[in-house]
């Protein structure tokens, strides 16, 4: 560049520029933005209403709304994409303004997302696995899964109130050996 000419910005800085002119970030934040849209945008989890699957479809959607910057219109769009079954059942009225999504994410909380429903559902899988036989010891394995998402679960959650679930795992552990 020669003394006295102005570098021209490229097409990608124009860009940004003009999406930094409609909101309150920094050109850096909104090229964040821009590219975490590409990239994690279109990846929103599946909930059909599953209690052992809503934290991490809780976490996740947070946490992609929030790197993305979806206004809450197209949160609602993302909820009509994402929710099946007995959860969208469950909030469709609720779908109707963008305004609403707080109330959509408290009505699936209330659902299918209360501590003891999602303690419960993985511990009804512990349960669920088969005995484990000296001669079949592939049971031992999937009894190990079990219980590894359940006791991840309450560490994630962080709930005092999870003692039925040591215990109810503890007897289940004892009648399994």
């Amino acid at each position: 560049m020669q003394e006295g000419e102005t570098k021209q910005p490229t097409a990608n800085e124009e860009t940004c520029k003009a999406v930094s002119a409609l909101s309150s970030s920094t050109p850096e934040q909104t090229l964040c933005k821009i590219l975490a849209r590409q990239s994690i945008g279109r990846d929103f989890p599946v909930f059909g209403g599953e209690s052992e699957r809503w934290p991490r479809f809780k976490m996740e959607f947070f946490r992609i709304s929030e790197e993305c910057g979806f206004s809450d219109a197209e949160k609602m769009s993302k909820f009509e994409k994402c929710l099946k079954g007995e959860a969208l059942r469950a909030v469709q009225s609720l779908m109707t303004a963008p305004k609403n999504v707080p109330r959509v994410m408290q009505r699936l909380e209330q659902l299918f997302g209360k501590t003891e429903l999602v303690i419960n559902a993985l511990i009804d899988k512990v349960r669920a696995t088969p005995p484990i036989r000296e001669q079949k010891l592939e049971g031992l394995v999937e009894f190990g899964i079990a219980v590894g998402s359940l006791t991840a679960t309450i560490e994630a959650l962080r709930d005092k109130n999870i003692t039925s679930a040591i215990r109810i795992l503890g007897e289940n552990w004892k009648r399994r050996l």
